[in-house]
């Protein structure tokens, strides 16, 4: 006997077209899910793209950085050789000025070490001083002369108080003013009627070598004038340029400038009274005039022209 009840199989594929009437091949389902597997596939695809894309930018960064780096530390480099460069050529510089510096020192002459006191020199220059009245470096008699009477004349008591028994024996022998022609033909070695800073000390020193006479002397030497500098030389332009303008202002060609003309000239830049003194300066053939060469001489002196 037959079972009352019986399972429905499920209809194959090929039933359920059978039944349905699809005919049309994958369900809706198997469609869906390709197309959400290639949605992923896509997806993956474009996140390891830009993954990759990531990972190369990130190394071209740091390969910028690290060029960035080595640039920067070039950069330090070369500045830190040129700052050992400039610390070189200045030593250098300190050292050749320090060498120059001791050569002209040891080129001096050397002064010799005398046992006379400097102080005792220079003081004694400065009473010889006072007795060289003219101030020509060294004393004649009548200088001499002058100043031992005056010496013995302020010793003289003239305001009426009593003088001492010292004071009236001094004054009862003999005063150094009455002795002063011997004195100063003592001190007149050479003859020739004046008394010479250098003949006092070789009377006051009679036993100081002759290096000891010239370190005293160059203790109280005076030092010699700087000669005035000289005018720098006119250039080929500036002499053309002079020569023009001597042109310009040679108003009747005679090639001199009168001293109207050479006001005319410069009279913009220099008062009246300057303009007559540098003419009569410049004018040294007394002709009245001035010639192209003095003027330029003038120009070039005056520091007119620079």
């Amino acid at each position: 006997m037959p079972p009352k009840y019986r399972l429905q199989e499920e209809p194959s594929a090929k039933g359920r077209a059978l039944v349905g009437g699809d005919t049309s091949g994958p369900s809706a389902l198997d469609a869906k899910r390709a197309e959400n597997i290639a949605k992923r596939e896509a997806l993956r695809n474009e996140r390891n793209a830009a993954a990759s894309a990531a990972r190369k930018e990130a190394g071209a960064g740091a390969a910028r950085t690290e060029a960035l780096k080595r640039q920067e530390s070039e950069a330090a480099r070369q500045s830190k050789l040129a700052l050992e460069s400039q610390r070189a050529e200045k030593i250098a510089a300190r050292e050749a000025a320090r060498a120059a510096k001791a050569a002209e020192e040891a080129a001096k002459p050397k002064a010799a070490k005398s046992k006379y006191a400097k102080s005792d020199v220079v003081l004694l220059k400065k009473i010889f001083d006072e007795y060289d009245k003219d101030g020509g470096g060294s004393i004649k008699l009548d200088e001499l002369r002058a100043a031992m009477a005056e010496q013995k004349a302020q010793k003289s008591r003239v305001d009426g108080s009593k003088k001492t028994l010292a004071e009236r024996q001094a004054e009862a022998g003999t005063s150094i003013a009455d002795l002063v022609e011997p004195v100063f033909n003592e001190l007149d070695k050479n003859g020739d009627g004046s008394v010479s800073f250098a003949e006092l000390l070789r009377v006051l020193f009679p036993f100081a070598s002759k290096e000891e006479f010239e370190t005293m002397l160059s203790w109280v030497a005076k030092d010699a004038p700087k000669p005035p500098p000289k005018p720098k030389e006119l250039s080929k332009e500036a002499q053309d340029e002079l020569k023009a303008i001597f042109a310009a202002y040679d108003k009747d060609g005679n090639k001199v400038l009168s001293k109207g003309e050479l006001k005319s000239a410069i009279g913009n830049i220099v008062d009246e009274d300057d303009i007559a003194r540098m003419f009569k300066e410049a004018d040294v053939d007394g002709s009245d005039t001035i010639d192209l060469k003095e003027f330029m001489e003038m120009m070039k002196t005056t520091g007119l022209w620079e």
